[in-house]
Parts: structure tokens; C-alpha cells; sequence
């Protein structure tokens, strides 16, 4: 097959503007897991360096990796336990 299922990752996110900023909050469920992720995304480099230092500040937030491959390592490891992320 050219493309196959690998299982559900699914999004629920909450807007929150906060100044100039758009934030988006993300409860990722995926695999058996719950994660959550804030993103800001936008064209000024600067302005987006500045909401990461505001969200490192104000609320201990940390980079991560993309949720798609926090999902291909779950899905991985769940292939070598014999588990299913559907």
C-alpha cells in the first residue's frame, strides 16, 4: 500500500490571545497517552522569541518535539510491546 494507518492522534485546541500573541493550547490524545503543548506561530522572529521567553517565564514552559513524532515514538515502542495506537 502506498499509504497505511498507523493510529489516531487527536488535537483538542483552545485559542488564547494574550497581546499581540496568539497562543494555542493542545491536549494531544494519542496511543494511550495525554499530552498537552502550547504553540505560538507567526511571521516576526523576534516577536516569537520574545513569547517563548514569556512562556519560559511565566510558566516553566520547556521546547519539545513535534507532536507527530512524539506519536511515531509512541507507536513505535508500542509495536515492539506488541501494542496497537488505533
Amino acid at each position: 500500500y502506498l499509504f497505511r494507518l498507523l493510529g489516531s492522534l487527536q488535537t483538542l485546541r483552545c485559542i488564547v490571545p494574550v497581546g499581540e500573541w496568539r497562543f494555542e493550547a493542545d491536549r494531544n490524545d494519542y496511543c494511550g497517552k495525554r499530552d498537552y503543548e502550547i504553540e505560538c506561530e507567526g511571521e516576526d522572529e523576534a516577536s516569537l522569541q520574545e513569547a517563548a521567553k514569556y512562556l519560559k517565564e511565566s510558566f516553566s514552559c520547556r521546547e519539545s518535539t513535534a507532536k507527530y513524532l512524539r506519536f511515531l515514538r509512541e507507536y513505535e515502542k508500542g509495536l515492539a510491546e506488541g501494542l496497537s495506537c488505533r
